[in-house]
């Protein structure tokens, strides 16, 4: 069975080293492995050049991480595309195991647990309300399973995911205009009314404090958050994913109010409003009348809670 690896690259020279030997120590090796070098102003290149790996590398001035990920499938040969991010790294066995699970199936997608990893490069376990809590490995699923994952705060680790490039080409790959968690956008793409596999692993180790992580921006992550769900909440007419629709609305007009400022609270506003229930929509409207009086009182209610842990 044959992978071709993506990575996606910018500004990485600190960490694309210890990615690209991760890759190296795979015991199932991959067909090939490309490096889409997206805007990249450091040493990372040459960091890869000097690695003496038979990597295909792709320079790119795109800006944008979901279309640098499909300028690299574009060019892969392989019926499997294994993702990795260039600041975090796999374990040895992760195609191997994902080889094994996804050869003469139907699945379309598999993904696996990950540990969590600082800026050192000391692992540990992921925390459990990030866990499903599974032990063993689960095959067949479906796209309602993973929205009862999702219901759990299940962490999704984009650097075990391996899709079927079939597949991929045919939901049009990743969403460039997911300028953020265009992972969990393609995702809902890719399973619905399709079979997904999933290994408690841990198959990868997620770098989760990178500065400049596209993931850090929480004020941009809750817009793109919740504008991965709205793209897809007709395919999922399901009472659950309506219920995290809403969940994830109520963090962004949070967010509005109390982090972002302009024009990003305008556009969490926009884009949060129609998805509240109507109580909120009324508590945020009289919020609008008195934003300043609004905000004062969320702060003491939030000291007051904190005074009352300690």
């Amino acid at each position: 069975m044959q992978f071709s690896v993506i990575i996606p690259c910018h500004n990485a020279q600190q960490w694309i080293a210890s990615t690209l030997a991760s890759v190296t120590a795979q015991t199932h090796q991959p067909a090939e492995v490309i490096v889409v070098a997206d805007r990249c102003t450091d040493d990372s290149l040459s960091v890869v050049r000097q690695s003496g790996l038979p990597i295909q590398i792709i320079e790119t001035d795109l800006g944008n991480a979901g279309q640098a990920r499909n300028a690299g499938v574009e060019m892969a040969t392989s019926d499997w595309i294994a993702l990795l991010d260039a600041d975090d790294h796999w374990y040895p066995n992760h195609l191997a195991d994902a080889a094994t699970l996804l050869e003469n199936s139907d699945h379309v997608a598999y993904c696996a647990g990950h540990d969590f990893m600082d800026n050192d490069g000391h692992t540990f376990a992921m925390p459990n309300c990030y866990w499903p809590g599974w032990e063993e490995v689960h095959a067949d699923l479906t796209d309602a399973d993973y929205v009862q994952l999702m219901h759990q705060s299940m962490h999704f680790g984009h650097s075990t995911v391996i899709y079927s490039r079939r597949r991929f080409c045919e939901v049009g790959g990743f969403e460039i205009s997911q300028v953020r968690r265009h992972d969990i956008d393609l995702w809902l793409r890719m399973i619905h009314r399709h079979r997904w596999v999933y290994s408690p692993g841990p198959a990868a180790a997620y770098r989760n404090q990178t500065p400049g992580s596209i993931s850090r921006n929480q004020i941009q992550v809750a817009y793109y958050d919740l504008q991965a769900l709205t793209r897809n909440q007709q395919a999922y007419d399901m009472p659950l994913f309506d219920q995290r629709v809403n969940a994830y609305a109520k963090r962004a007009m949070s967010v509005a109010f109390h982090e972002a400022e302009e024009p990003w609270a305008s556009r969490l506003r926009q884009l949060a409003q129609g998805h509240l229930s109507w109580n909120y929509r009324l508590v945020y409207a009289v919020a609008n009348l008195c934003p300043p009086l609004f905000k004062a009182m969320i702060h003491l209610k939030r000291r007051r809670r904190t005074d009352a842990s300690l």
